[in-house]
Formats: structure tokens, sequence, C-alpha cells
């Protein structure tokens, strides 16, 4: 169901949300604050200390939903949220059900720190044995048990990588948790994505791109503000939030 939430709430439940002002890296004034590290965003600012493109916050530029006219505000198949009255820049129109799971839907687990690299956008290829024919929006589980002591044999030029992903260190991405949602839009033996777009030295470094294995084909990822408790399963299956 779509649903009129307005900007500043919805910012504030989102995971890629944050205030480039504020923050260590990036300590620069563009929009007030309100910045986006979504790779999608459609509008960014470039910050001249960093060479870094930071996004802005706007209601037309969220990969997540739209921008509603006065219309939108009388239609019967969009939930008005309790707002009444339109009044431009101030809100966005979104799917609850796709992006905040308000509904039953698949998941897949993934040990970390690999589910949180699809639900960051840093992860553009999940590596597979086996093929799937499923598409759409899945929900991310951190698998509960730690795997990270992998991290400790992978070769430095590859964990690098790792490191520059914020991935590394304290605190640790959370085990044992729903972290967001992504879309796989295909999915091919992964010789088809040899010298591809997404054949890159990152996504080898995120995955094992070993002949005979299938590459998943992610987009769209949705980081959850407030990862959900969850335990995981093989394979796809159910996964509804609790109400």
């Amino acid at each position: 169901m779509l649903r009129i939430h307005g900007i500043y709430e919805f910012a504030n439940r989102c995971g890629y949300f944050f205030n480039a002002c504020l923050d260590p890296e990036e300590d620069c004034t563009c929009n007030n604050g309100y910045n986006c590290r979504h790779p999608g965003v459609k509008e960014t600012y470039l910050n001249p200390k960093t060479g870094h493109k930071v996004g802005m916050c706007y209601e037309w530029a969220c990969p997540f939903g739209f921008d509603p006219d006065e219309e939108d505000f009388k239609s019967p198949n969009i939930d008005q949220n309790g707002y009444e009255e339109y009044e431009e820049g101030e809100f966005i129109i979104v799917d609850d059900e796709k992006l905040f799971a308000t509904e039953t839907m698949d998941a897949i687990t993934l040990w970390q720190p690999w589910a949180t690299l699809t639900v960051t956008g840093e992860k553009r290829i999940e590596t597979r044995s086996w093929n799937t024919n499923f598409r759409g929006r899945v929900a991310m589980h951190a698998a509960k048990s730690d795997h990270s002591g992998i991290l400790l044999h992978i070769p430095m030029g590859e964990l690098e990588y790792f490191q520059k992903a914020g991935v590394c260190g304290m605190p640790e991405p959370p085990r044992g948790v729903i972290v967001g949602t992504i879309v796989i839009i295909d999915c091919r033996p992964i010789e088809q994505l040899y010298g591809s777009r997404y054949d890159t030295p990152k996504e080898r470094a995120f995955g094992d791109w070993s002949k005979g294995r299938f590459g998943w084909i992610l987009d769209a990822p949705m980081l959850f503000k407030t990862p959900i408790p969850a335990s995981g399963k093989q394979g796809f299956w159910k996964w509804r939030p609790q109400q």
C-alpha cells in the first residue's frame, strides 16, 4: 500500500539518512544537514574537501518514493497517514510494505559482514553454488553465528574493501537480525559476468567468483535504521515482522 509520509518522519526511519555537518569524515554543510548515503540518490553535492558526492535528502531525489501532488492527497489508493493538506516539498509517497516489511515476505540469510554489504549497496553480486528463479524484494537476514574470523584469512588487498565499507572493527555488524531488504533482479552463471560491469576488484573481494557458481544480481538496497531480531533458515524462507 502506498502511504504518504512527512519527509522528516521518513528520514528518521531510513537507514541511509545522516547529517553531513556532524559527520567526522564529511564535515560539510549542504542541504542543512539532511543527507543521504544511498547509492541511488538522485541529487548530490560534491564535497570539495573530500571529493565525495554527498546525497541530498529531498523527496524528489529519494530512490524509494516520489513527490506527491494535490491529487495524491485525494486518491483512494494512497493511505493519507493522517495528513489532510498538501504542502509542496514536505511529503513523500512510498510503498511501506516493500520498504519496511509490514507484511510477510521472502527472506534469505547471509553471514556478516556480507549481509550488511548487500543492504548498504556495497555488494551488488551475491555469489552462490545454486541457481534461483526468484525475482523481487527479499528481507536480508544476518546469521546469528559469528563468521567474522574469515576476514583474518583474506589478503590485505581485498580486506581494504571491507575496511572502506565500514564493516570491520567496532561496532561489529549486528547478527541475528533483519538488516534491510534488497531486490534480486537476475541470476546468471558466474562465467557470464566475467568482464561485465559487475566484475570489479571490489565485487571479487566480496564473493566467490569460481567457475560453476552463480551470481545473483542485486538492486535497490534498503537499510533498516533499527535492525529487527529474527531467526534465520537455509535457502529462502518466509518472514513476518512482529506487529
